[in-house]
C-alpha cells in the first residue's frame, strides 16, 4: 500500500511539473518563397523571427547570414486586426489590407488567435 501511494504522489508531482510546460505558448514562422518577387510567411506566437528575405530591393533576394530585418506579431484575435512589428516598427492590418515597408507589401491573408499569415511582395 505505501509502495503505490509513492507512485500516485511520483505520478501527481510529475503532473504538477508538466502541466505548466504544456501550457507555454510555441512560437514558429513558416515562409514559402515562390519566386524572387513573393512569400507567404505564417506566424504562430509572439517571439521575434527573421524575415526569410530583406525588406530592401538592393540587398537581394537571399538571406545574407548578417540580415537583421525581424518581425514580431505583437497581437492578434479571431477575425483581426492583428498587430506586427517589422524591425521594431507597428504596423496594423485586418484580412484584406496591406502595407509597405522600404520595397516589401505586405498583404493580411488570415488573421487568427495569437496568428497570422501575410503575402510579400517585392517592389
Amino acid at each position: 500500500m505505501a509502495q503505490r501511494q509513492r507512485h500516485l504522489a511520483a505520478a501527481l508531482l510529475a503532473g504538477a511539473v508538466l502541466l505548466p510546460l504544456a501550457a507555454c505558448e510555441t512560437s514558429s514562422i513558416k515562409s514559402s518563397c515562390d519566386t524572387d518577387s513573393s512569400c507567404r510567411i505564417e506566424i504562430t506566437g509572439n517571439s521575434l523571427h527573421d524575415l526569410p528575405r530583406p525588406l530592401d530591393a538592393s540587398h537581394g533576394y537571399e538571406k545574407p547570414a548578417d540580415m537583421h530585418d525581424k518581425i514580431h506579431l505583437d497581437q492578434s484575435t479571431e477575425g483581426g486586426p492583428a498587430a506586427v512589428e517589422l524591425n521594431a516598427d507597428p504596423y496594423e492590418c485586418s484580412v484584406g489590407e496591406s502595407f509597405t515597408v522600404i520595397d516589401t507589401t505586405f498583404a493580411c491573408t488570415e488573421i487568427g488567435e495569437d496568428s497570422i499569415a501575410l503575402e510579400t511582395v517585392r517592389n
